[in-house]
């Protein structure tokens, strides 16, 4: 599933969080959203779940537009993991995840086994979620997106909570079910991770677009020293991609 933003603007209350953002977002492939704290992060990932509605220009998903879907379709095309990672009830772990089929309207028993395991919580199924730590609740709460088998992956800071190798495991699932034809977007603060995992890098500052494209091409000093006011290195180390911030700018 293919998304599309043209000329997005959207606005909340009196503040324009987006403005003229023209992006695609491909098929297929791990797309993460980076950007300082504030630069409308996800507000592009609540209005691409459709949870918010631009007041100028339009998204679409496979050229359809995004507003012409019906709720029920929308639940089944699009698995949306916010930010915050409460649960108000003390559910069995495995129920929260299996709240994940309900726009399939069924308990698809081997779709919530998989998500189980895929995020390491099977042992932890039928414990109440409010006696997990909290990066084991962020884990049920992944996989609940997982169950619900979407085409469409809509993840707002999904290494949140989670210890280095949940978090590498976590992307190291996304890129494989982006080679199986999912769609994932994820936004990160961690630059490394993005560099590393993601396919297409979408960077925003002030609620516009400052750059685009393939890992290489966005994370570099000349893109991320002016979105972030700090000076960045961007190497490799045996390997593997290394962004971080150095120091501020004079």
């Amino acid at each position: 599933m293919m998304a599309r933003f043209e000329d997005v603007r959207l606005a909340l209350g009196d503040r324009a969080v987006l403005d003229a953002v023209d992006i695609t977002v491909p098929k297929g492939k791990v797309t993460a959203v980076v950007g300082p704290n504030g630069a409308g992060k996800s507000t592009l990932l609540r209005a691409c779940a459709a949870l918010l509605v631009p007041q100028h220009g339009r998204i679409t998903l496979d050229g359809r537009l995004l507003a012409a879907y019906a709720r029920a379709e929308i639940a089944r095309a699009i698995a949306y993991l916010p930010q915050e990672r409460a649960v108000h009830w003390p559910l069995a772990a495995r129920a929260v995840v299996a709240l994940g089929r309900l726009p399939h309207d069924d308990a698809n028993a081997e779709a919530i086994a998989r998500a189980l395991a895929a995020m390491d919580i099977a042992h932890l199924a039928d414990r109440p979620v409010s006696q997990l730590s909290g990066g084991e609740r962020a884990r049920v709460l992944v996989a609940r997106a997982l169950a619900q088998e979407a085409p469409l992956i809509i993840a707002d800071e999904p290494t949140a909570g989670l210890d280095p190798a949940h978090a590498l495991a976590l992307f190291t699932l996304f890129q494989r079910l982006a080679t199986e034809g999912r769609t994932i977007v994820v936004a990160l603060h961690d630059l490394s991770l993005a560099a590393r995992f993601a396919d297409h890098i979408v960077l925003l500052a002030n609620g516009r677009i400052s750059a685009t494209g393939p890992p290489g091409d966005v994370l570099t000093p000349q893109h991320l020293q002016p979105a972030f006011g700090v000076t960045m290195l961007c190497t490799i180390v045996n390997s593997l991609p290394i962004v971080a911030p150095v120091s501020t700018l004079p």
